[in-house]
């Protein structure tokens, strides 16, 4: 299998790197988990907060007054949440489209996030264990997460590799399994 070679993530200095993005993608379908998540808690909190609005306006004012300011509410409610709705979307999309993962002299990079990076590297040789697990969303959109842990505590919170394809999933595992096990370094040659 042949390695694209040359590209830097946003954040490194190096200009030799590994982009496993390309040989092991992220389906789209995690921005859709992402996105269902959040619609599905924004459209239960507003029917919470319709009914109860509901209950108390019905009491204390007559039919007419109810309706025009139920119109109102639902009207502000609907365009309200469809704007909210829009903005997370581009947020996920850029969110998906801005997380990088690669190998870079010897360690796997991780760098997410859209207005502010975070940047992990874990070096190869430090890697102990990789696993994969889903969650009950992972299992609705045929997600797979990638987990690797090292000395480091931090890796327990941040070694991950999320929203990946069972197929990306098992051949990036597969890799990087086998460059640990061997100790293969990717470094630039002359």
């Amino acid at each position: 299998m042949g390695y694209t070679f040359g590209y830097s993530d946003a954040l490194g200095a190096k200009d030799f790197s590994v982009d496993l993005r390309q040989h092991f993608p992220r389906p789209w379908r995690n921005t859709l988990r992402n996105e269902f998540v959040f619609i599905a808690g924004y459209v239960i909190i507003l029917t919470i907060a319709f009914f109860q609005l509901g209950e108390n306006i019905t009491d204390n004012i007559d039919d007419g007054l109810f309706f025009d300011i139920l119109s109102k509410l639902i009207f502000n409610i609907f365009f309200g949440g469809l704007l909210v709705i829009s903005l997370m979307s581009i947020y996920h999309e850029l969110f998906h489209a801005s997380y990088y993962y690669g190998m870079d002299s010897g360690s796997l990079i991780i760098v997410q996030g859209v207005f502010t990076k975070r940047r992990s590297s874990y070096p190869l040789n430090k890697i102990t264990d990789l696993y994969m697990n889903r969650g009950w969303l992972d299992l609705i959109f045929f997600l797979y997460n990638l987990n690797f842990s090292t000395a480091n505590d931090m890796s327990y919170n941040y070694g991950r590799i999320s929203g990946l394809s069972r197929d990306s999933a098992i051949g990036l595992q597969e890799l990087l399994t086998r460059i640990v096990a061997e100790g293969v370094k990717y470094e630039q040659s002359e």
